[in-house]
């Protein structure tokens, strides 16, 4: 592992909200636990949000509804009211078993991933916080729909929990960037606002020589071919580059060979990182994450959260 670095100190910065999504599944405790911690770090104020499906049931139909016994007479403005008050009182019972209290709680029906982007516009939130279904290949899709959705889509950067994290003090956010993707920048500069706010240096890390396909991360994968020191002198000038033009203090640069997913929660464990962050998609190693083997094989592991910056965060 080759790398540089740079000591200089940041300035106090004003964080914003952190929004935090939390909803009716194994997850939640993962998702309350990390957005407590952060705000504590950033001195911020959190919000956790629930949001419910529209419940409309058939005219006539048998539940299982919230809170509703036997059969619903009609969907008229009246009962369809009621379902929705239901619904939105589960979400509060919900939050309150959790701890949240009643001026932390923000409630919604609809599509929850529009639902979770419009209450981080309208609340000015920095980041949105979601959680894993569970463990193993199946939890590894990243909440499905949703986490595509805002990562694909969302205004602000995603953070997907996968496991309860608490690094120690003076931890660095590591952010792994493809210096040659016109992403990297905004990566990179979510990636130092994130580490100025929690108070913590920054890793810059490049992946050399990997191939995110699913021969290329495991044991079982061919040997991933060395990579002349040029190119790797070469990836930390860029980064170098970029690090200098967004001027973000306090960071160490570092080149890894390897698999991407593999090398980058490698060294998340070796330094103990506080969150790892990658790009949604991108032109060169990093391309894949959250959508092939790279994703699966960051949200199988029980490190630090991984944050996520998507094409649509400026």
């Amino acid at each position: 592992m080759a790398g540089r670095s740079d000591g200089r100190q940041d300035g106090a910065m004003s964080p914003p909200l952190i929004l935090c999504g939390v909803a009716d599944d194994e997850s939640a405790d993962d998702v309350l636990a990390v957005g407590r911690r952060l705000a504590q770090l950033a001195a911020c104020e959190v919000r956790y949000a629930h949001v419910a499906g529209w419940p409309i049931p058939p005219a006539g139909a048998y539940g299982p509804f919230p809170g509703v016994n036997g059969p619903v007479a009609s969907t008229g403005p009246a009962d369809l009211e009621r379902l929705v008050d239901l619904a939105l009182e589960g979400g509060a019972a919900l939050l309150t078993r959790a701890g949240v209290e009643p001026e932390e709680m923000l409630l919604a029906l609809g599509d929850p991933a529009e639902a979770l982007d419009q209450l981080a516009g309208e609340h000015d939130a920095g980041l949105v916080v979601v959680g894993t279904r569970g463990r193993g290949a199946v939890g590894g899709a990243l909440l499905g729909s949703v986490s595509r959705a805002l990562a694909r889509r969302g205004s602000r950067p995603l953070l997907i929990t996968r496991s309860r994290w608490s690094a120690p003090p003076g931890s660095p956010v590591l952010c792994g960037a493809d210096p040659d993707e016109p992403q990297a920048r905004s990566v990179i500069a979510a990636a130092a606002t994130l580490a100025g706010r929690l108070d913590r240096p920054l890793l810059l890390a490049a992946v050399l020589g990997g191939r995110p396909d699913a021969t290329a991360v495991g044991a079982g994968g061919p040997p991933t071919p060395p990579v002349e020191e040029a190119e790797v002198e070469a990836a930390l000038t860029r980064l170098d580059g970029l690090k200098t033009e967004l001027e973000v203090p306090r960071t160490e640069v570092v080149a890894l060979q390897g698999a991407p997913a593999a090398e980058l929660d490698r060294l998340a464990a070796e330094r103990g990182a506080e969150l790892l962050v990658v790009g949604y998609r991108g032109g060169g190693a990093l391309r894949t994450v959250l959508t092939g083997s790279v994703s699966l094989e960051l949200a199988r592991g029980e490190g630090c959260p991984v944050v996520v910056v998507g094409p649509e965060v400026r």
